[in-house]
């Protein structure tokens, strides 16, 4: 949020100069929305809320200006929600698996006959069910406490997502390969 001084038209994304479209191209890049859609300043959008998520900023208002300021005030709410409850869930303890009993019992296992007549699918189906059976029987489990991203409640899944997008972008727009644009 701030005082840009950008002339730009917000709503085609098109800047008036060089600086202007290099900013909104950087605005771009960062898969940044410009949410500020009443002029600020005179009949122009100056003050700018940027946000890579418009669900976070809620009852977004232009109001007179403040004091003996020029421009007009801006005013949200920035919705901010923790996720609620801590569940736990259940981590293998690789390090204390019994691997020589699990390849026993793995041995036991006549593939041939248990995968015979199957589809690949199905042989997939069965093999994952007979390992995870046996991992559960030779590797234990503690419990854990789920609440996760200590001190960073903004750091939603949705938010990591982003993130990821906005990588495969950037490699995308640096090397210019098509495989690259593909990923992306």
């Amino acid at each position: 949020m701030g005082d840009f001084n950008m002339q730009v038209d917000w709503e085609n994304q098109v800047g008036t100069g060089p600086q202007e479209r290099d900013f909104v191209e950087c605005l771009c890049d960062g898969f940044l929305e410009q949410l500020v859609l009443e002029p600020t300043r005179e009949k122009a959008i100056l003050d700018l809320v940027l946000c890579n998520e418009p669900d976070l900023i809620k009852d977004l208002e232009v109001n007179e200006p403040l004091g003996g300021s020029d421009h007009n005030m801006v005013r949200f709410n920035l919705q901010l929600e923790r996720e609620k409850g801590r569940s736990e869930v259940s981590v293998l303890q690789l390090n204390k698996g019994d691997y020589g009993a699990m390849r026993e019992e793995l041995a036991k296992v006549d593939w041939k006959d248990t995968l015979a007549g199957m589809t690949v699918e199905q042989q997939w189906q069965v093999f994952l069910g007979i390992i995870q059976k046996v991992q559960d029987q030779f590797i234990p489990k503690r419990k854990k406490d789920s609440k996760g991203r200590k001190g960073r409640p903004w750091l939603t899944r949705d938010v990591r997502d982003s993130i990821k997008i906005k990588e495969k972008y950037n490699i995308a727009k640096m090397s210019g390969l098509p495989e690259d644009w593909e990923a992306f």
